[in-house]
């Protein structure tokens, strides 16, 4: 009966053991999976402001002549809006981080954590807007659209766009205009069981067509 009784105690305790690893490889499994989901969003994102969408007249940031700084003074600050165009022709497009990704329409307050990268895009030609305008009209908000379409990644402090001219510093009016931008996303999944993992980073740089090297 002992021998009996010891044998089952060893077998539970193997048994405890092996379901506590199998959950914390699991878990593993599951982060890392993650991670590689959020890493795969965030390049295509970063790749359709650098090369744009078929939709997309401009085909992409790489294809701009002028990136515009004409930016609110709190959109501005926070690094958090890109507008840029080419000079031969007159459509514009506009790339924002902002919250409102659970709502569907982007929050310029900057007020919640669902913090996406939302598209706008105008031909000023005609004034028209294909999907929004930039945020200064207020009432067309409804008009912007988030790339992450599927809702699978909240975009995380430190997500930004930097604008640099030929002497690597930041444009201003005694300098030069943009010659680069510098791309900077950190997401985390929407999955609410994910949501305390570290962020995951993206970031590339990108030159303007026709811009000379520093």
């Amino acid at each position: 009966m002992i021998e009996i009784l010891v044998a089952m105690v060893i077998l539970v305790s193997a048994f405890g053991l092996i379901t506590v690893l199998y959950t914390r490889a699991n878990r593993v499994k599951k982060i890392v999976s993650s991670n590689n989901d959020i890493q795969n969003i965030l390049t295509e994102m970063i790749n359709t402001i650098t090369y744009g969408e078929k939709s997309n007249v401009l085909k992409g940031l790489i294809n701009a002549t002028k990136v515009y700084n004409t930016l609110g003074n709190l959109l501005k600050a926070n690094h958090c809006y890109l507008i840029f165009g080419n000079l031969e022709n007159a459509n514009v497009q506009y790339y924002a981080i902002a919250p409102g990704l659970d709502s569907g329409e982007p929050n310029f307050t900057f007020t919640g954590t669902d913090t996406t990268l939302w598209y706008g895009e105008r031909d000023w030609a005609n004034n028209e807007p294909q999907y929004g305008p930039p945020p200064a009209t207020g009432s067309d908000s409804k008009r912007w659209r988030p790339v992450d379409i599927n809702a699978k990644v909240y975009l995380d402090a430190g997500s930004k766009f930097e604008f640099y001219d030929q002497r690597n510093l930041f444009p201003d009016n005694s300098s030069s205009e943009t010659t680069l931008v510098k791309i900077t996303l950190k997401g985390k999944s929407t999955d609410p069981a994910m949501r305390t993992m570290a962020s995951v980073p993206v970031q590339t740089s990108v030159r303007l067509r026709n811009k000379s090297s520093f």
